[in-house]
C-alpha cells in the first residue's frame, strides 16, 4: 500500500479489524515501517497506541482519556500537512445494512444516499466473487459508512456490514 496524495486527516480507532491508524480514506494498517514513512511516527508512540487499540479492541471499552493523550502526542509527530482528528465517540453503532432492513429504526438518508447503500447491500451478497472484487467492494463499503456517518454529522458510527 502506498500513502495516498490525496489523504488528508489522520485519526485513531478501537474498531476492531480497521484501526488503530485511520485516514480519511480508510485503514493505513499496522505496518510499523510504512507509518512511520507515511507519517513520521516514533516506535515508542506506535507501541502505545497499539496497546490502547488491544486494550480497547479485548474490553470492548474506549479509554478516551488516553485517547485524546495518544492523539495530541500524534498531532506532535505527523507531518505538518496532515490533520489530525480525535477518535470517534459515537452515541450508537449502526450497519450499512441497517439502513435497508425495515425493521431496524435508523435516521433517514437522502434518497441518493439510501439508493446507493442499498446498491452496495445488493452487491455484497452476491457469490463466487474473486478476492480482488470482494476487497474492492469492502473499501467501497467503508468509503459508503464515512458518507453515511457524515450526512448523520458523526453522531453514529457507521461499519460497512
Amino acid at each position: 500500500m502506498e500513502l495516498d496524495d490525496h489523504i488528508t486527516v489522520v485519526r485513531l480507532d478501537d474498531v476492531e479489524h480497521a484501526g488503530p491508524f485511520m485516514s480519511d480514506q480508510g485503514s493505513l494498517g499496522t505496518d510499523f515501517e510504512e507509518l512511520h514513512s507515511w507519517l513520521g511516527l516514533t516506535r515508542g508512540l506506535y507501541d502505545d497506541i497499539m496497546g490502547w487499540h488491544d486494550a480497547a479492541v479485548r474490553s470492548g471499552q474506549t479509554d478516551s482519556a488516553r485517547a485524546e493523550e495518544l492523539t495530541s502526542r500524534l498531532s506532535s509527530e505527523v507531518r505538518a500537512d496532515l490533520e489530525v482528528r480525535p477518535p470517534r465517540v459515537p452515541t450508537r453503532e449502526l450497519r450499512l445494512t441497517d439502513f435497508v432492513d425495515a425493521s431496524v429504526p435508523t435516521p433517514p438518508l437522502a434518497p441518493e444516499l439510501a439508493e446507493r447503500v442499498r446498491a452496495w447491500r445488493d452487491a455484497a451478497v452476491a457469490r463466487g466473487d474473486s478476492d480482488e472484487a470482494i476487497f474492492a467492494r469492502q473499501d467501497a463499503g467503508f468509503a459508503l459508512a464515512r458518507e453515511v456517518e457524515a450526512q448523520l454529522a458523526h453522531r453514529y458510527y457507521v461499519s460497512a456490514r
